[in-house]
């Protein structure tokens, strides 16, 4: 019994060895600021360091300004669309690249390609594909005519030719990396499940709906994840695309409400941890599939 004992405290203390490190790192960056963000959005800061706790008033003050709920229903919009769209196309893709077929390696790179571009890349060639006057897209409609002669479509400016430009776009832009993810889940699906389902007459519809599907919902649940917390959070691009601020997100809009509060800091950062909740409840529900999609996926750290 001791010798069972003291093997199970050894195993303890050399778990904690290898899980210190990244404890360590993660309670620094994440558990630490998520801890300070609650402390400061419960208090009201003074120039001179005075604090007071002033419990949800800050709150309060920002919920009743239109811009918060502006960029909140702009954010909502965004990921009702980019994410189903993310997670189909990337699923068509995949099936795509995974049959066989002598091209099957330039069909993985060049669905992938998109996803190694930085946002700059991104932004110019929407610029040269979507501007009203020289872009490609205006102009192929005006040599199939499907627009009049001296009528350019505003895809840059008007709403909600914008959002469909942003959607598309970054639909193209991210779906590389989910493709990949659905490839390693349908490989390691033993050959022997299709063939015998070939043998038993099944369709590859009916191999797709009955057999892939199933045994790549984990995967599934992981690109869904993946796709919203980037969606949800995504700066960048929608800081580039918008024209104005009634077409800010949550990320490009809460540093604005600065300027409405003065140099009050404590507004913003209790607009972020509002802000930050579908994200880490999403997280909180689904971690065990994310955890397990990876290691299906065969992503390693």
């Amino acid at each position: 019994m001791k010798k069972i004992d003291s093997r199970l405290l050894s195993n303890t203390f050399r778990a904690l060895g290898f899980l210190l490190p990244f404890l360590t790192i993660y309670t620094i960056f994440i558990i630490w600021p998520i801890t300070q963000g609650v402390y400061v959005s419960l208090h009201r800061w003074g120039l001179m360091g005075r604090i007071r706790f002033v419990g949800l008033a800050n709150y309060v003050n920002f919920l009743s300004d239109r811009h918060f709920w502006e960029a909140l229903l702009n954010t909502t919009w965004f990921v009702l669309f980019a994410v189903p769209s993310v997670i189909i196309a990337a699923l068509v893709l995949a099936l795509l690249a995974n049959r066989t077929s002598g091209c099957k390696k330039l069909f993985r790179v060049c669905f992938y390609v998109p996803a190694v571009l930085s946002v700059s890349v991104i932004s110019f060639m929407a610029i040269f594909l979507y501007s009203p006057h020289t872009g490609f897209v205006n102009s192929l409609f005006q040599s199939l005519r499907i627009t009049s002669p001296g009528v350019h479509i505003m895809f840059l400016i008007r709403i909600p030719w914008i959002w469909a430009v942003v959607v598309l776009t970054t639909v193209w832009w991210t779906t590389g990396f989910s493709m990949m993810l659905y490839i390693s889940a349908m490989q390691d699906i033993p050959e022997t499940v299709y063939e015998a389902a070939e043998i038993d007459g099944a369709k590859y519809l009916t191999i797709f709906t009955r057999i892939m599907i199933p045994l790549s919902k984990t995967v599934l649940v992981t690109v869904s994840i993946f796709a919203f917390m980037g969606s949800w959070n995504n700066y960048l691009w929608p800081l580039l695309c918008a024209m104005g601020r009634n077409m800010f997100t949550l990320p490009v809009g809460i540093p604005t409400l600065i300027n409405t509060y003065s140099l009050d800091y404590v507004i913003p950062c209790t607009a972020n941890m509002v802000a930050s909740i579908p994200a880490i409840i999403m997280f909180l529900i689904f971690e065990r599939h994310i955890t397990r999609g990876i290691a299906l996926s065969g992503i390693k750290g």
